[in-house]
């Protein structure tokens, strides 16, 4: 029996880094939760400490093809409230959690493009 993996890829274009991490492919386990948790106690507190928003865009994996990608952000606000918190203003709700940081990116970028184009 062949087993699959799951790879989550948290790519930050601003520093011109990649952060994959490899799971067990398991349809009951929230893989990106997982990532971005252990992104957050790994990597976050010497990649952000002065600042806290960056640029992230997410890829998902299985067996190296790519079944999904988006992009977001790491905001450390919403970042500390759900994993500091143990999700309780986000109710644990995962989905919810990274709608906001794909909100936040829209945003910034939306404003980033409307600044290129004054400066044009």
């Amino acid at each position: 029996m062949r087993h699959l993996t799951t790879t989550i890829k948290l790519v930050l274009p601003n520093i011109g880094r990649e952060f994959a991490y490899d799971y067990p492919y398991d349809l009951d386990k929230n893989r990106e939760e997982e990532a971005f948790k252990a992104f957050y106690e790994q990597e976050a507190p010497t990649l952000f400490a002065l600042y806290g928003y960056a640029p992230m865009d997410v890829k998902i994996l299985v067996d190296g093809i790519e079944v999904g990608a988006y992009r977001a952000c790491y905001q450390e606000t919403l970042w500390h409230s759900f994993f500091c918190e143990g999700g309780a203003s986000w109710h644990g709700r995962f989905g919810h959690f990274s709608i906001s940081l794909i909100s936040f990116r829209h945003r910034e970028d939306e404003r980033n493009n409307v600044e290129l184009s004054k400066a044009a």
